[in-house]
């Protein structure tokens, strides 16, 4: 139920701004095969139409449910700032930056509403490679502690590393290098 609404919420979110109301309420759940191709074609030419009228130069839109993927489809062209036009497709990646933290916190919200995990479980017991540069911190760190920024890391700490070369296991063994900016819970400081 909960990935449905996750589902729901990020269709909305990334659809409803621009649709306008009459369509919102048209919409209703597929039934048949037939009838998720046709959403799929409607989809796919809305797409097309918010791609022309808002001029934009290249976008990725994929629909899933529980896992899996229905429907995905690139439009346009990753740059245009070579003479080659690269053309999106569905696994183009794309640098999203700060919007990550509510996809992460959305995704953890449906496992803690699943009773899978608690936002003050501990970071270690999950991620048992996890070290921070304080070994008290790093027994003691909750997933809501990074969730709200509380971690006491610099603002912005290692937010350039992955456009040097390193992946996410290279970044969690960097943070037991990382010197605190601030006590444990004692400040807020933004990071991706």
């Amino acid at each position: 139920m909960m990935k449905r609404f996750a589902l729901a919420l990020a269709l909305a979110l990334a659809f409803c701004c621009a649709l306008p109301a009459q369509t919102v309420a048209n919409l209703k759940p597929a039934t048949s095969p037939y009838q998720e191709a046709v959403i799929f074609e409607k989809l796919d030419a809305y797409c097309q139409e918010v791609m022309d009228s808002w001029h934009i130069r290249g976008m990725v839109v994929q629909v899933g449910d529980d896992s899996k993927v229905l429907w995905s489809k690139g439009y346009g062209y990753r740059s245009d700032e070579t003479a080659e036009k690269v053309p999106m497709d569905e696994h183009t990646v794309f640098q999203i930056a700060s919007v990550s933290k509510s996809f992460t916190t959305a995704t953890i919200a449906s496992l803690v509403d699943e009773g899978k995990i608690s936002w003050n479980d501990r970071v270690i017991d999950i991620l048992p490679d996890f070290r921070m540069k304080d070994p008290w911190v790093t027994q003691n760190a909750r997933i809501k502690d990074f969730t709200c920024h509380r971690a006491g890391l610099k603002a912005e700490a290692g937010s350039g590393i992955p456009k040097l070369g390193y992946g996410k296991e290279d970044m969690m063994h960097m943070m037991q290098f990382m010197e605190p900016a601030y006590s444990f819970r004692d400040d807020y400081q933004y990071n991706n």
